[in-house]
């Protein structure tokens, strides 16, 4: 493969991937679904005008057509001479467009090597990053944990969404040779960051007022896990059944007519607001899904009039209003949200959960993908406007209105959205009422466009990204016969009444299959959980105990400054220090108190030592703060536990 130095103009056409490449794509692209599969494509299809060259001082040259994109003479000094003009400690998350020969992103590394600093290098060419893994062993010293690499759109935006750009600041670097051999390439990573932002604005407004409701909903649904099963009960148990995913698209009032002449074709899964449509249609869903944190538990009061008991599938961090007794056979949803991960893990003994950052929509087609369902069809998935509607007419939200017009959505009539949500005096913000930017994506057929929002194109990027890796791991039959809305990657667009034309009626029990295996499933063990709350109790006492001890310190700290000469302040500064780094600060409690720390950090400084104890003082105190109120969490959690062993 010519791999050593001295070998110039080396080309794709003699590239395969060996173990040791295959190492490296995997260590340094394992953010990607399929990174390996889709780099062997490239091998494959090696892009011609790439070259790659022995530099005359060590490293690689690169070449695409006739721009050098790094030097032929020494690439080393090319990227220390770039990166001189800045200043990469300044922000704890780097974007470098342009991997080249290597020479640059082992620079960033090394220059970055001692801070909490995160790169993500997109190189627009998949041949140069291919190549860059071939030829540059060097790539092997770096840190997987602080550097990734990108090369499809796709997949770097959903990266940016999962929290890499909120709180975070971010620099993009740019070296002058990729601004003009890759012009187009940048202008669609403009694009990128544009949508990403404006998703983040919407997630992050969300993750900062929902978050205390999601782990006091997680603490008050824990103990469900001692009588109701996990849906991974339900693992490859129907395996190559057709599914239909039903959502509560507009597209839904036109084709829900021929989901109910062919439901007896097919296993049948919706979410809660598209439950009453299927309801009032005479359509007998056989899985539920749930995981809104808020008060939307009204939408399962249609259950009541069912002739059977259906599944529901609820999330762990859903309103625990959905837990009704009696209602339904319930399934947990597990979801793996890094806010709680390893709280999770102390206390059930497994982190493993879906995607904890997407939709009710995303959830219900990754336990389709789970159980094994092949084809899945996916129906009232618009994810887009339809006029002014993004609800069927059919679901209890059909008399949502949006004002469509200009540059952002915003809701016509707020208090339509309090009559249908039905939101507790506690709970009053539903999360319908934010003006959102609007977007132009490809449309269901991918002849027009649809317009959408930055919350319905992320649900698009995570369904894109996943079906992406199905058909990389274990491809299967995907189809969006939506018949509306926003075109989705990865899924053959057809019209429903095709799709299940060509289907045979269903010669098994699915609901009797669904209620086999809830029934002799394994719970979770009370003593286990009990142990595992007990642990994280100690570890919340003994932070707060650090930070009390602190603070203590931080005030004989204060009185040394008004009183200069009487104390040893070099001594008491050292004191303080020491302490402050022996905090083992815990998950749940930075979770809980997030926002309210940003508040404080974000406080304009005069940079007076006044100013620094006041800031000081302020945390430690919010920390013994959210102690207390995570353990009183964590007390209601065991009181409920204890309770249902009595009961047993």
């Amino acid at each position: 493969m010519g791999e050593e130095h001295g070998t110039a103009n080396l080309v794709g056409a003699t590239l395969e991937i060996t173990e040791p490449i295959a190492r490296r794509i995997r260590r340094f692209m394992k953010q990607q679904a399929g990174a390996l599969e889709f780099m062997r494509e490239v091998a494959d299809n090696w892009d011609a005008s790439i070259s790659f060259d022995a530099a005359r001082q060590g490293g690689w040259a690169v070449r695409k057509g006739n721009v050098v994109l790094d030097s032929t003479y020494n690439p080393q000094k090319a990227a220390a001479s770039f990166l001189n003009s800045f200043e990469p400690a300044d922000n704890n998350f780097l974007v470098l467009v342009g991997a080249g020969g290597g020479s640059l992103p082992i620079a960033l590394s090394e220059r970055v090597a001692e801070s909490k600093t995160k790169i993500a290098v997109y190189e627009p060419s998949p041949s140069i990053l291919l190549g860059l893994f071939t030829f540059n062993e060097e790539i092997d010293r770096l840190d997987p944990e602080k550097i990734q690499f990108f090369c499809r759109h796709q997949a770097f935006r959903f990266y940016l969404l999962n929290d890499r750009l909120h709180g975070n600041r971010v620099a993009v670097l740019c070296p002058p040779s990729y601004e003009r051999g890759m012009h187009e390439e940048l202008v669609a990573l403009r694009a990128i960051f544009d949508e990403s932002i404006a998703m983040l604005a919407v997630t992050s407004v969300t993750s900062n007022e929902m978050t205390q409701r999601w782990l006091r909903n997680l603490a008050s649904n824990l103990p469900q896990r001692l009588t109701r099963p996990l849906v991974y009960q339900l693992e490859q148990v129907f395996q190559g059944v057709p599914a239909v995913l039903v959502s509560s698209g507009p597209s839904l009032d036109q084709n829900i007519a021929v989901l109910r002449e062919n439901a007896e074709k097919v296993l049948i899964m919706c979410v809660n607001s598209s439950l009453r449509a299927l309801v009032n249609h005479g359509i007998k869903p056989h899985l539920i899904f749930a995981i809104e944190a808020t008060t939307l538990a009204h939408d399962l009061e249609c259950l009541s009039q069912l002739e059977y008991q259906p599944a529901l599938v609820l999330g762990e961090t859903c309103d625990p209003l959905f837990f009704q007794p009696g209602l339904a056979r319930t399934f947990i949803l597990p979801q793996a949200h890094l806010n709680y991960q390893p709280f999770m893990k102390a206390v059930t003994g497994s982190s493993r959960g879906f995607p904890g950052s997407a939709s009710v929509s995303n959830m219900m087609f990754c336990a389709a993908l789970m159980m094994g369902c092949d084809p899945i069809v996916c129906i009232g998935q618009d994810l887009a406007f339809s006029g002014d509607r993004v609800y069927a007419q059919a679901t209890d939200y059909g008399s949502l209105r949006f004002d469509t017009e200009g540059q952002s959505a915003s809701l016509r009539d707020e208090e339509c959205v309090l009559k249908t949500a039905r939101p507790t005096q506690e709970n009053q913000r539903t999360g319908f009422a934010a003006d959102q930017q609007i977007l132009t994506v490809p449309s269901w057929d991918g002849k027009g466009t649809a317009r959408t929002t930055p919350n319905f194109n992320f649900i698009r990027t995570c369904l894109q990204e996943e079906a992406h890796r199905t058909q990389l791991q274990r491809p299967r039959q995907l189809i969006n016969a939506t018949e509306g809305g926003a075109h989705i990657e990865g899924f053959a667009h057809r019209t429903l009444d095709d799709v299940l034309g060509g289907f045979k009626n269903m010669t098994r029990d699915l609901a009797s299959e669904t209620a086999k295996h809830y029934c002799e499933a394994s719970r979770l063990n009370a003593a286990f959980l009990e142990r595992g709350l007990e642990r994280i109790g100690n570890e919340i006492e003994a932070y707060a105990a650090s930070a009390g001890k602190t603070l203590q310190i931080l005030g004989r700290l204060a009185q040394t400054l008004m009183e200069p000469g009487k104390r040893d302040l070099a001594e008491d500064v050292a004191r303080f220090n020491k302490a402050k780094a022996s905090i083992m600060a815990n998950n749940l409690v930075d979770v809980w108190i997030e926002t309210e720390l940003k508040q404080i950090a974000d406080q304009k400084s005069d940079g007076s030592p006044h100013h620094n104890f006041v800031q000081a003082r302020a945390t430690l105190k919010l920390m013994i703060k959210g102690c207390g109120e995570v353990k009183a969490l964590i007390n209601s959690c065991k009181h409920k536990v204890a309770s249902l062993k009595r009961k047993d």
